[in-house]
């Protein structure tokens, strides 16, 4: 019998991750080493993405629900775990995970002794990580609520704030591409960024050379901040790091 192939939109990516169409702008020696990592994509992943499936994150079980972020296929959200391995969180360290996606930033904290409050613009993304906050029994430790970056926790601050920003430029056009677009989104983080750390508090922020890296670490150093790179790693047509920035 022959296998049924998988509709094609549940493998929806934007066109900077697939390459497909940036042929002339992005120029062959972009472009080939994109779809490469595509093809593979495709080949090895494809069945674990765009679908509601239960992972392993570090040990920890993670539900993805289709549409939201998926932290085991793309490299970001390793990076910033690796990075938040590096901080002592403390049974009174509160910690801000903005656009949380499934939580598991939210989730790897508590586990390890903060009181976290997750945040995320997308209604599918704050069911998704409020079921992964009751599988892993962390219930009394994070709160997960909707909205816009800081707006649900106007007024209040935290020693640890984690951001996973979009990376790519435009109005998105469903809730599963609030992940990957956005118009203004790293400038109005960073405007209010200062108001929500407490004295001595860190920000974490995983970003790309998708992103106009010089601008924005500009913008955090006019605000205050001193930035200092934690981690970097390399991928076919871009480099993915983490910044630790603090006032």
């Amino acid at each position: 019998m022959r296998r049924q192939s998988r509709p094609a939109t549940n493998l929806w990516l934007p066109n900077e991750v697939t390459g497909s169409g940036l042929l002339a702008r992005r120029g062959f020696r972009w472009w080939i080493p994109r779809r490469i990592a595509w093809i593979l994509f495709v080949r090895f992943c494809g069945r674990r993405y765009g679908r509601l499936i239960l992972e392993r994150v570090r040990g920890i079980p993670v539900i993805v629900f289709p549409g939201v972020f998926h932290p085991l296929l793309f490299l970001s959200t390793s990076l910033l775990l690796d990075a938040l391995e590096e901080f002592e969180l403390k049974a009174d360290s509160s910690v801000l995970d903005v656009g949380t996606g499934t939580g598991i930033c939210a989730v790897f904290s508590a586990i390890r002794g903060a009181q976290v409050t997750a945040v995320d613009i997308s209604p599918l993304a704050v069911r998704c990580a409020r079921a992964n906050v009751i599988i892993n029994c962390v219930e009394d430790k994070v709160r997960v609520l909707e909205g816009d970056l800081f707006s649900p926790v106007e007024g209040e601050t935290f020693d640890l704030v984690i951001f996973n920003p979009p990376y790519y430029k435009g109005k998105p056009r469903s809730w599963a591409e609030y992940a990957w677009r956005s118009e203004n989104v790293m400038d109005r983080f960073i405007e209010s960024l200062p108001n929500h750390l407490a004295r001595g508090g860190r920000a974490l922020l995983a970003l790309s050379t998708e992103l106009d890296l010089r601008a924005i670490q500009e913008k955090l150093v006019a605000r205050g901040f001193k930035v200092r790179e934690m981690r970097r790693r390399r991928l076919p047509g871009e480099t993915m790091f983490v910044y630790e920035c603090a006032l």
